[in-house]
This record gives structure tokens, sequence and C-alpha cells, in this order.
């Protein structure tokens, strides 16, 4: 039986001629892999190979390196590196080149790309790290076992599908704060798979949970999160979609996930809440707010009874002839719908880019402080990068020194989880 851990190293062989040190570290620090005993590992159960084969070796050298052989043999040096390694493909015996470069490099047998293949699903939700927003308890055995039940073979479906199930089954609950996390996890992964219509279904979804959640849980404070907020801003932006195919998605959702409190949230009420949110419509938004105040002393809420300055919705004015038919995806899943909108991919990317930027200069001039992990919400772990750089009197310096060059790997994904 093959761990998990060691069919993401098999993946990474695949990928990667060569792991260097620093990726080792990073891998020990998230999945506990101990690098040379799964090689070895591997290597016993014939999953690697060593291979000396030239192209896979010479990626390994250095430009320099590629030059000096280049010159042995009398050839051009001009062009980037892999120009270089492929002029020397291209013109040279691999025997002889095996003489030239005595490096060796592990890769997968035949046996191994197979196991790769069997494993596609969940070597695809690790590389995406999409199981940080999993509950808890979800392991990702679970997520296969779930994969071979439902005979999903597609991994973006089978994250969409196996979260939906989520979803559903802890929706019952009166703690919706991994529901709400979920969907919008969902939403946001399924913008980088540019599924824009569905995501604008989960980003819907979000805000419809974390409204329910407001109603329902007496520790809530707000009635629906930036991060909820943004992706709903985000995907209605990206598929200018109309708002009655907003509000038919709602109608789906609604269906799917009854209300928990309809006398203080009505369907209609609940529509005018999530379009704000989509148009961005600051003095609606400040409406909603006053008029769903929790009294702190009571645990109560301050409410009026009168409804947003809308028109009623009237669903005998919503033509089918001007918008998408929305159905209710296949257990919380369907194929990307035929993109009919230009997006602007400069100015949705320019705020995570921005982040990104300003995350790796922290991390670089005050990381051993934990100030970037300060800037991207982990307060935790940055306040114990404090604590150790300025009360051992220099030495854990060394420590979070290490933490620093770790987490320069990492900043990539968290901001990703965060825009």
């Amino acid at each position: 039986m093959v761990k998990t851990t060691d069919i993401y190293l098999l993946k990474l062989l695949d990928n990667k001629s060569n792991l260097s040190d620093s990726k080792k570290e990073t891998l020990l620090y998230l999945w506990n892999i101990d690098f040379e005993k799964s090689l070895n590992k591997l290597f016993k159960d014939k999953l690697i190979l060593k291979s000396d084969d030239p192209k896979f070796t010479l990626p390994n050298l250095k430009i320099p390196e590629l030059k000096e052989i280049l010159r042995k043999y009398s050839l051009k040096l001009s062009g980037n590196k892999s120009t270089l390694i492929n002029r020397l493909l291209e013109n040279v015996a691999p025997s002889e080149l095996k003489d030239d470069v005595p490096l060796f490099v592990y890769k997968p047998t035949e046996q191994g790309y197979q196991i790769i293949d069997e494993k596609k699903n969940i070597i695809f939700i690790i590389e995406n790290s999409l199981l940080n927003v999993m509950p808890s308890n979800v392991s990702l055995s679970d997520i296969e076992e779930f994969a071979l039940t439902q005979h999903i073979d597609d991994p973006v479906e089978l994250y969409v599908r196996f979260g939906v199930m989520l979803i559903s089954e802890m929706y019952t609950t009166n703690d919706l704060w991994e529901p709400i996390n979920i969907s919008a996890s969902i939403s946001n992964f399924l913008i980088q798979q540019h599924n824009y219509e569905l995501s604008l279904y989960y980003a819907i979804l979000s805000i419809y949970i974390s409204l329910n959640n407001f109603v329902s849980n007496i520790y809530t404070t707000y009635l629906a999160g930036p991060y909820e907020i943004n992706l709903i801003k985000k995907t209605y932006d990206l598929t200018e979609a109309p708002d009655n195919t907003i509000e038919k998605m709602t109608d789906v959702i609604i269906e799917k996930f009854p209300l928990k409190n309809v006398d203080m949230l009505s369907e209609e009420k609940i529509k005018h809440a999530i379009l704000a949110y989509a148009h961005n419509d600051d003095f609606k938004i400040q409406q909603l707010n006053k008029r769903f105040q929790r009294d702190q002393s009571s645990n109560d809420f301050i409410f009026t009874e009168s409804d947003l300055s809308e028109e009623p919705i009237n669903k005998s004015d919503i033509s089918d002839a001007t918008t998408n038919q929305i159905e209710t995806p296949q257990n919380g899943y369907h194929q990307p719908l035929k993109k009919t909108s230009s997006v602007n991919y400069n100015a949705t990317h320019y705020a995570s880019q921005k982040s990104l930027t300003i995350t790796y200069i922290l991390c670089i001039f005050l990381g051993i402080f934990g100030a970037h992990r300060y800037y991207v919400g982990k307060i935790p772990s940055a306040v114990v990068m404090t604590l150790i750089t300025l009360l051992t009197f220099g030495f854990g310096i060394f420590i979070t020194a290490i933490w620093e060059i770790i987490d320069l790997f990492l900043i990539s994904s968290w901001i990703d989880e965060t825009t």
C-alpha cells in the first residue's frame, strides 16, 4: 500500500528532475515527508529508478557548466538554458554526454506512472492545497473513498461535489461557519478554473449561508464576511450576470437549503441583500447593517419590519430568453457554461498581485518578527515568531530565519486562499 505522501513525492519526481534542499524542507514541513526514507521505499517498491539519461540530468547543470560542455564539442554558446540543452542533445551522442554529466536522477517507472494516473484526483487536491479549507476531521482517504463510490474521475468535479456533500450535511446544524468557508472556497477555486458562472452560484451560496448563520447563531456579529462579499462582487463582474440570473440562482439555493428563520429573513429580503452585495451598493448595505443589528446585552436583534427600498420582484417579468437557464447543478456540479462576456484579467488580479508583493517584502525584511504572517492574518503563529526572536536574546533568530525561508514557499498559496 503506497502512502498518500509517497504518491505526492512520486508526482514531484515526475515533474522535476531534481528536488532542491529548500523543496525538501518544505515537504518535510507541510507533509512530514522523510525524503530519504520515502525515496528508498519507492525505489524498493520499484516505483522509481535511477536514470542517467542526459535529457533528465542536463537540466541540473548551471549555464556555465553547460557552456563548458558545449565548448568541448565546439558548439555555439548563445541562447538560454533550454536552447543550450537542446543543442547538446541534438549534436552529441547520449553515451558521450553521460561521461560529461556524472549525475543521476530518480524518475518514475512504468508502474510508478500508472499509480500517478490512478491517484491523479488526490494529487490534484494536494497540489492545490484544497484540503486546507475542509473540516479538520476530513482526510485525503475520505475524499478518495468518495471518488470511488461516486465514480468520479475528474478532480475538479470531485472537489466541488465533495464540498457540496459536506455543506449539505453541516447546513442542518446551527454552526454554519464551515459551510460558509467551503462554499466560498469552491467559488474561489472555480474562478481559477475560469468557470465563472458556477463560481457565481457558490459565491451566492456563501452569502446566503452567511445571512442564515447570522439569524441562527447568537455569536455572529455581521451579516456577511468581507471575503464572501468580495467573492460575489468579483464573480458578478466576471460574468456580467443580469439580476434575474442571480435571483434564479437564489431560488435554486433556497429550495436546496431552506431558510433558517423566515420571520427575520424572507426570500425577498435575502434576494435584496444578495443583489446589494453583488452590486457593491454601499447605501443598501448600510441599510442592511442598520436593520439587522445584534443587541449584545440580550443576544437579540434590533430591526424594523420595513424592507429595502426596492420594488418586489415580479417573477413573471423574468424572461428565459434573456438569461441562461439555471438548473440545480447535478450533485452540485455541472460543466462550464459557454462564456459570453469579456474579462479584464488585469483588473481582477490587481489586488492579489499587490498583496503578494507586500507579503514577500515583509517576509524578506521583517520575516524573523513574523510581520508577513501578521499581514495575512495568521496572528497566533506571527506572535510566536515575534516572541521567539525577542525573548531568546538573539538565539531564536536561527529558528525564525529557517521558518521565514519556509514561509517564502508558502506565501503564494496563502494569497490564493484570500483572493
